[in-house]
């Protein structure tokens, strides 16, 4: 009987771990006749600076030991597992392969019955239908990956299995960032969509000004529905007059410029500026709440 993929991988595996195993094990005799060395130099030793070149060979030859000792014990641990494996049924292992195949399979079948039939293509027209598209893909992916680390802690008796948990958390940690910001953002760029009109904080172009002087002021909408029209009444309400309705462009981007007047003392003005979207709700941006205002001088 000729023997399957998975015992012949396993096979070659054991013809690999015994010769890294042996080559530790020589790795090892050789630190430890160089520190036997080491030593006797230290004890034929005569002068101080003989005495300190050997001091320092006994602690590379120390260092070397300890790192061949444990090189000798992680391949032999490798190689007992894998020999252990080889006299096991590999059906378990057989068993997880074929249940994310089978998961593997049902998505592509999903993908490429949409593809063939043209109707996932048009339907990725629709940003909502594209969007839904790749958060599904990605939460499919994350999920499954976050299975596969629980799983393989529990059933998975591999003596590399915590450096491979650690490369699947860092990937699965990364997933779930890409994940929170897809979702975060989706859902968002929803609620603005929905109606809630939000106004940005003013930009003054000149704050202190004289009679004559152009002051812009400018703002950015967001949210609700274009085309926005707005109003901007100014505190105290006989300096500068109130800008009545206006529309303004549809990327909601709000300038109004303002030709400041003669005064005869310093004056501080504040502005409210009331916006309107294309659905009728409105939003009000008041320059007290973050201490924004002209300054006109005589």
């Amino acid at each position: 009987m000729s023997p399957t993929p998975f015992t012949q991988l396993v096979a070659n595996r054991i013809v690999d771990a015994k010769k890294k195993a042996e080559d530790a094990i020589q790795d090892r005799d050789k630190a430890r006749a160089q520190l036997n060395l080491a030593n006797e130099r230290l004890r034929e030793a005569n002068t101080e600076a003989e005495k300190t070149l050997a001091k320092a060979e006994i602690d590379s030859a120390m260092e070397e030991l300890a790192s061949a000792i444990e090189r000798v014990d992680s391949d032999e641990y490798y190689l007992s597992w894998l020999l252990e494996t080889d006299r096991t049924s590999p059906s378990t292992t057989i068993v997880q392969y074929a249940m994310f195949g089978i998961l593997a399979a049902l998505v592509l079948g999903f993908l490429m019955y949409g593809i063939i039939n043209n109707s996932l293509l048009t339907k990725l027209s629709d940003i909502a239908t594209a969007r839904g598209l790749i958060t599904f893909l990605i939460t499919v992916i994350t999920v499954t990956i976050a299975l596969i680390l629980s799983l393989s802690t529990i059933v998975s008796d591999s003596p590399d299995r915590a450096q491979r948990f650690l490369n699947g958390k860092d990937l699965l940690f990364a997933l779930i960032g890409i994940l929170g910001t897809i979702v975060g953002f989706y859902f968002g760029q929803s609620l603005n969509e929905s109606g809630v009109l939000a106004i940005a904080p003013a930009f003054i172009s000149n704050e202190n000004s004289k009679a004559g002087d152009t002051i812009d002021v400018v703002t950015v909408v967001s949210g609700g529905k274009a085309p926005y029209a707005y109003s901007l009444s100014f505190t105290p309400s006989d300096v500068i007059k109130d800008i009545q309705t206006r529309k303004s462009s549809g990327n909601g981007v709000i300038s109004a410029r303002i030709i400041a007047p003669k005064i005869e003392t310093k004056t501080s003005i504040f502005f409210t500026i009331t916006i309107t979207d294309d659905n009728g709700k409105n939003a009000v941006y008041d320059s007290r709440h973050d201490g924004k205002r002209l300054v006109l001088s005589p």
